[in-house]
């Protein structure tokens, strides 16, 4: 079902709103960034900048902070209501260590916390992992994960947009949040599921801020050379920058791309909960596999109420605190 006219003049209304508001915030974020680079702009009389010794504050501490908190995290804790004497606790409590291990979680986690502390909120992003080439955006994720697996994945807080009406505690109250990706043009021209590809082109990167996808936006006084070598590469490898719309209330994935007036993708998002009813033989007899249990239909699953993911979202914030800016 194609987006009405209307719908998608909200959106992209929602998103310019979303970018002036980003804008903003991305500018704060950035001078804590620079603090904890050494990038200061106080200047002292008869002394050249390269003559001072910086010592920051600011470092020390993000570092005992990160270092109490995340050396051991990840974990999953698990509470068996019924053991009846079986070891099946502490099979549950390996499977997850293991589970954290081939996801490589770890890392995400740890620069997620990082985010937090200097942007106010980091963000980790849930995925499913399908087999073979058959890849979700941007389209590399099977290079380090185990595939036909979920995944969990950091995303910059700057590409990743909340609703404004979104309660500071509950991500759940969100209607939607918006997700900017850079995707390689040969990769969307390569999916089937990609719509509009006669008018898909390459973004030709006009604002630092667009390109602010690494572990620190780089817009920071003396990154030209940065700055540069990053929009060469985008621009060598014909990228495009899309938008993902993650639609809680009509339960929609919704994808634009720059260029294109309509959306190149319209689906109903992966995580939306379904329910498939069982197998039957010609006679209407359960169809069983080799354990005697009732094959699903695979193929005629319904949507139902709920989702697969926490608060209708395959995003994890991770807060310190519940100020409305983060």
């Amino acid at each position: 079902m194609a987006l009405s006219k209307k719908r998608i003049r909200f959106w992209k209304d929602e998103m310019a709103m979303l970018d002036r508001l980003y804008n903003v915030r991305m500018k704060e974020w950035q001078k804590n960034i620079d603090l904890y680079d050494l990038k200061f702009t106080e200047r002292i009389r008869d002394l050249d900048p390269k003559e001072l010794v910086r010592i920051s504050r600011f470092y020390p501490i993000v570092r005992q902070i990160i270092a109490s908190t995340s050396f051991n995290y990840p974990k999953l804790f698990f509470a068996i209501e019924e053991d009846e004497g079986t070891e099946l606790a502490t099979v549950l409590e390996r499977a997850s260590t293991n589970l954290l291990e081939l996801m490589e979680t770890k890392p995400h986690v740890h620069q997620a916390i990082f985010d937090a502390l200097t942007c106010a909120v980091g963000w980790l992003r849930i995925d499913f992992n399908h087999r073979g080439t058959d890849l979700i955006p941007p389209y590399t994720v099977n290079d380090i994960n185990a595939e036909d697996l979920t995944s969990v994945s950091r995303v910059p807080p700057w590409n990743v947009h909340l609703d404004p009406q979104c309660s500071p505690h509950r991500l759940g109250d969100a209607r939607y949040i918006r997700e900017k990706m850079w995707i390689p043009l040969k990769s969307l021209k390569d999916d089937d599921n990609i719509r509009n590809k006669n008018q898909l082109k390459a973004t030709t990167v006009g604002r630092d801020e667009d390109m602010a996808f690494g572990s620190t936006q780089g817009s920071g006084e003396g990154d030209e050379e940065e700055m540069r070598a990053l929009r060469t590469s985008v621009e060598n490898d014909d990228m495009v920058l899309v938008d993902r719309i993650h639609d809680r209330v009509n339960r929609r994935l919704i994808m634009f791309a720059d260029g294109v007036e309509e959306p190149i993708q319209d689906v109903e998002h992966p995580f939306s909960k379904m329910s498939f009813p069982q197998s039957t033989d010609v006679f209407g007899q359960p169809i069983l596999d080799e354990n005697d249990e009732p094959l699903l239909d695979l193929g005629n699953g319904v949507s139902v109420p709920g989702w697969l993911v926490v608060d209708g979202f395959p995003f994890v914030p991770v807060k310190f605190d519940v100020s409305s800016k983060s």
